[in-house]
């Protein structure tokens, strides 16, 4: 059985989030471990992780949330907040990460 890797990406020796670009980062900040001591990632698990990067900057001032991007500063959305609203971000930021 052939196992197809993309030489993009490589895994570090982490239980979890093992995937790394190899143009973002050469050396695992948890495990230390660097690229080229490393393999390149496997397709059919590359296929399994949201790959890319971004941020997000969300602040809660006089009762208003604000989401921008991190890079831009972009406002992508605002509004009101109501009682509990900050609370089910990250309610919500939990449910993703089941």
């Amino acid at each position: 059985m052939t196992i197809e890797t993309n030489p993009n990406y490589w895994d570090c020796e982490c239980d979890q989030n093992y995937i790394h670009a190899k143009d973002k980062t050469l050396v695992c900040d948890v495990c230390g471990a660097t690229e080229d001591e490393s393999p390149d990632s496997r397709i059919n698990e590359l296929n399994q992780k949201e790959l890319g990067s971004a941020g997000i900057n969300i602040e809660l001032s006089d009762g208003v949330i604000t989401v921008r991007h991190i890079d831009t500063g972009d406002k992508l959305r605002e509004w009101t907040a109501k009682r509990g609203d900050w609370d089910k971000l990250f309610d919500f930021i939990d449910l993703l990460r089941r």
